[in-house]
């Protein structure tokens, strides 16, 4: 990243409480342009206050959040995710009577703006245009969910509807999207899929990603850079082979996940 360069992503000094609780303890996280960052620790560790935080469900007691150098701290989730951030999370929240390509038009369509959100749901949207087709033909394309787009989104199996919501995500053209816990209850092959999908996903894009999760290997094998969090500090960040061979880091939260 040049110097010129914003990150797309930064919480800088983030701390929350919760009355005599402190949940995040003065957090520092930078995800660049066009890069994957993991975020692990054990349940507990603050990881989901800290996407809240990020995504405007929750306001830092301390702290600022920025969104490609702009300070978008006080800002609702919605305003940020015209602003260029999006988030899955760990339950489904697919329209799942709409099919897999009407989830992912409405995504386009929402950060544009371009219709009512209500008529679209209704059938009553405008016509497609051009870009709109290119967008979510191509993204379908990618996620290799082409043969599944005219199917409705509640017939889909678990790791199907996982790759739909991760491209619904990306149809909003998105600078930055928050991935919280995309593997969950997926089976191996699925997440090696899904993982698959999200190494395509990154080739000639900037999007980055911040990806928080319980599969310790799937972080570090997609990621640039990861941070560890422990009872809300950042006990260790590096580059994945770094935070691999610390030993505190290891002993507990990589147990035996991690082969050596």
């Amino acid at each position: 990243m040049s110097a010129d360069t914003a990150p797309a992503l930064t919480a800088s000094g983030v701390t929350v409480r919760f009355g005599g609780l402190t949940a995040l303890d003065a957090i520092d996280v930078e995800v660049a342009p066009g890069t994957t960052v993991g975020l692990v620790g054990p349940n507990g560790a603050g990881k989901t206050t800290l996407f809240n935080v990020l995504s405007g469900l929750l306001r830092p007691n301390e702290g600022a959040v920025h969104l490609a150098g702009r300070d978008v701290t006080r800002l609702s989730p919605t305003v940020r995710a015209r602003r260029g951030l999006a988030r899955t999370y760990q339950r489904s929240e697919l329209f799942t009577e709409l099919t897999v390509r009407e989830n992912l038009v409405l995504a386009y369509r929402a950060r544009r703006r371009t219709h009512h959100l209500a008529l679209d749901l209704l059938g009553l949207g405008r016509r497609r245009d051009e870009q709109e087709d290119a967008t979510v033909d191509g993204l379908l394309a990618r996620l290799g969910l082409d043969e599944v787009a005219a199917k409705l989104a509640d017939s889909l199996p678990l790791g199907t509807g996982r790759l739909v919501e991760v491209g619904r995500a990306l149809a909003a053209e998105p600078d930055v999207v928050l991935l919280d816990e995309p593997s969950a209850g997926l089976d191996e092959h699925e997440t090696e899929l899904l993982a698959e999908v999200l190494r395509r996903a990154r080739v000639g894009s900037t999007v980055a990603f911040l990806l928080v999760e319980h599969d310790v290997d799937l972080v570090l094998g997609l990621s640039d850079h990861v941070y560890v969090l422990d009872f809300g500090r950042c006990i260790a960040a590096g580059a994945p082979e770094v935070v691999r061979a610390d030993p505190a880091v290891r002993a507990a939260y990589l147990g035996t996940e991690v082969e050596t």
